[in-house]
């Protein structure tokens, strides 16, 4: 009994470091349409436990342009997470846009967005160098595996068809 009650301290211990890594998928110093862009998206880091309910601000970090719109995937693992909402309260978004995620056909992956509102008849931008771009709200499983759990930007092609 005490060998099983060491064990689970241990694996309690291991899985309260969820560490989430930084991801540079978004803006990369690489040039989109004839601009160089010099900036990152990271993901907070979160120490939890199983069942917890956690909360992950994703941040734009050094960015130096203007965006009209912002879409960007986030991979994590359904084995040891479930994506409960987000949230775009306290962000870099302005009320000119619209913030929203969705799933997409691909196991635990899904696409935050940033939508502009075109009503006004011009394209709204937002000037903004750092800040939160999202919270992402995920509980962890009961039987999650101790240790690290990455949550990361992915370079993806997404599914045509049905």
């Amino acid at each position: 009994m005490v060998i099983q009650t060491e064990r689970l301290d241990k694996m309690k211990k291991l899985l309260l470091a969820l560490f989430v890594f930084a991801l540079g998928m978004m803006i990369t110093s690489d040039e989109v349409f004839g601009h160089n862009l010099a900036g990152t998206v990271t993901v907070d880091s979160v120490n939890a436990q199983r069942g917890d309910h956690i909360a992950v601000g994703v941040r734009l970090n050094s960015n130096t342009h203007d965006l009209s719109a912002l879409s960007f995937p986030i991979r994590y693992s359904e084995a040891n997470l479930i994506f409960d909402s987000a949230s775009f309260i306290g962000t870099v978004m302005t009320s000119e846009f619209t913030g929203a995620t969705n799933t997409i056909d691909l196991p635990g992956v899904i696409k935050v967005l940033y939508l502009p509102n075109l009503s006004g008849g011009s394209i709204p931008s937002i000037q903004s160098p750092n800040g939160l771009i999202a919270t992402l709200f995920f509980t962890v499983k009961s039987d999650a595996a101790p240790g690290n759990t990455p949550i990361d930007s992915v370079n993806i092609i997404e599914p045509i068809g049905n």
